[in-house]
C-alpha cells in the first residue's frame, strides 16, 4: 500500500507554530462531522450520469461550502483560497500536490445545485448544529476575522 506523499505545504515550515487560520480550521475540523451532511445529501441529491469530468467528492464540496458560509465567501473567492491558502485546502481534503482545486464555477454550481433540491439551508444548519453540540456558535464576522465563541475560552 502507497502512503500519500508530503505536500510542499506541509514541509514549508516544519515545527512553525501554525496560524491563526490553521488554528480555526482545526477547530472547525473537530467540532464537525461531515459525515452525517454527506450520507443526507448523497440520499437527496440526484446521482450523475458519469459523464463529463470526474465530479468532486461530496465531503470536499460540502467542506468548501461551509468555508464559504464561516467566511462569507462568493464561489470566485473560495476558488481563490483554495489556490491561494494551503490550511483551507487540507481543510477541504484537497492536496497541494493533486489536481487544480474546483473552481468557482463548480463551488457555485453545487450551491445552486443544492437550492434546486430545496437542500439550499442544510450546510449552516448542520454546521450551526454541530457547533452547538460544542457549545460554541458562529458569531458574524468579516472575511478577516470570523469567530467561534463560546465553549472554553474561545472567542
Amino acid at each position: 500500500m502507497m502512503s500519500e506523499q508530503t505536500s510542499f505545504s506541509a514541509l514549508r515550515w516544519l515545527g512553525a507554530r501554525p496560524s491563526t487560520l490553521q488554528r480555526l480550521l482545526d477547530r472547525l475540523d473537530l467540532a464537525v462531522d461531515f459525515a452525517p451532511l454527506v450520507a443526507e445529501l448523497q440520499a437527496a441529491l440526484p446521482v450523475s450520469t458519469g459523464k463529463g469530468r470526474m465530479p468532486w467528492p461530496l465531503e470536499t464540496l460540502c467542506r468548501i461550502s461551509a468555508l464559504a458560509l464561516v467566511f462569507g465567501w462568493n464561489g470566485r473567492q473560495a476558488e481563490d483560497a483554495l489556490l491561494d491558502l494551503p490550511a483551507v485546502c487540507s481543510f477541504c481534503r484537497l492536496n497541494d500536490n493533486g489536481r487544480r482545486p474546483p473552481d468557482a464555477e463548480t463551488v457555485s454550481g453545487f450551491r445552486r445545485k443544492l437550492q434546486a433540491a430545496g437542500l439550499g439551508a442544510v450546510i449552516e444548519d448542520h454546521l450551526q448544529a454541530e457547533l452547538k453540540r460544542w457549545g460554541l456558535r458562529l458569531a458574524p464576522g468579516s472575511t478577516v476575522e470570523p469567530r467561534l465563541t463560546g465553549g472554553d475560552g474561545c472567542a
